[in-house]
């Protein structure tokens, strides 16, 4: 643990690990690789440096004695963390102590940000870290009025939620699973993973910043309200094979079932069997994309008992059916 070393910019992230704790790099274009220094374990943490101020970072590292620092930041990049295996450990100022667990995402874009930041030892931990820095978002935003809507944000209490580890909606998680099993080698790794990057930077810009912001400025639906809805799609999310029915959602939720059905469907602009049907067949084409299950499997693996019904709300969804769908992907 190194009590006494300050990150005050997000680039000492790097020089960190390569000054404090040892670790070898070797650079080849845009990557810069760097590697667990013997005393502390092995594995590596992998960079890469697009032109447009985007960055993408993967880390896979097994540590036989953990790592902190503390940071303080001012204008921190924009930024998404994705566990995919382990945790680490932060203690943010506003945000408190969190725990950021494998199948979690944390959300950064405030206006500052300090704590402490700890890989835990004895552990395999793996994560993707997407960084937007302020060339990129001042590349993105077209006017004025965007750049003050983006300033309050990153001062609002949102922001500070968005911080806080929670799950990915259906769609993201599957960006994230779509780069960590990239097979394109060289330039076409590159374009693939730059594209998935700035697409999961969307997503959570129009579903977690833009929409969720401008849904609160509209419903009235209070604050225990909200958070027993986003309960309820998380547990759909996460029952999708053998679902709750609508009742039974209510109950693990403690709302009555006419105001989730209601608060669902203006928080989401669909129905909770709609939401289901939706995710299953975002799961089915991430499966079918792998081509490591027959169809059958894939109906399964989503929560359907009937192959062929599967396929037809795959047709109605995606506009082919599946076997045409995964012979093309």
């Amino acid at each position: 643990m190194n009590d006494n070393v300050i990150v005050s910019n997000a680039n000492d992230f790097y020089k960190f690990f390569v000054e404090e704790c040892k670790f070898e790099s070797e650079k080849a274009g845009m990557y810069i690789r760097y590697y667990v220094s013997p005393q502390y374990g092995e594995g590596f943490i992998e960079q890469i440096k697009f032109p447009n101020g985007l960055e993408l970072c993967i880390t896979d590292v097994y540590l036989k004695k953990s790592i902190g620092f503390e940071y303080n930041l001012i204008n921190p990049p924009y930024e998404i963390n994705y566990m995919i295996d382990g945790n680490l450990f932060h203690n943010e100022m506003e945000a408190k102590d969190m725990n950021i667990s494998s199948g979690n995402i944390s959300v950064y874009f405030r206006k500052k940000m300090s704590g402490l930041f700890k890989i835990i030892k004895d552990r395999r931990v793996r994560y993707i870290t997407i960084i937007a820095d302020e060339r990129f978002i001042e590349e993105s935003l077209l006017n004025e009025e965007y750049h003050k809507g983006l300033s309050k944000f990153k001062r609002s209490n949102r922001a500070i939620e968005l911080t806080k580890p929670h799950k990915p909606r259906a769609e993201l998680k599957a960006i994230f699973n779509q780069m960590v099993s990239c097979d394109f080698s060289n330039v076409g790794k590159l374009m693939y993973l730059q594209s998935k990057s700035i697409e999961a930077l969307c997503y959570v810009w129009e579903k977690e910043i833009t929409m969720l912001e401008n849904q609160e400025n509209t419903l009235f639906i209070d604050k225990d309200a909200l958070e027993s809805i986003e309960l309820a799609r998380q547990l759909i999310e996460d029952n999708m094979v053998e679902p709750f029915t609508i009742k039974e959602l209510a109950k693990q939720v403690h709302m009555n079932e006419y105001k989730l059905k209601k608060g669902f469907k203006q928080l989401y602009n669909t129905t909770i069997f709609g939401y289901l049907r939706h995710i299953r067949m975002v799961k089915a084409k991430e499966l079918l994309e792998q081509r490591d299950m027959n169809i059958g499997q894939v109906s399964c693996a989503v929560g359907y008992t009937n192959a062929s019904h599967f396929s037809k709300n795959f047709k109605e969804y995606y506009g082919e059916n599946p076997k045409i769908f995964r012979f093309g992907a």
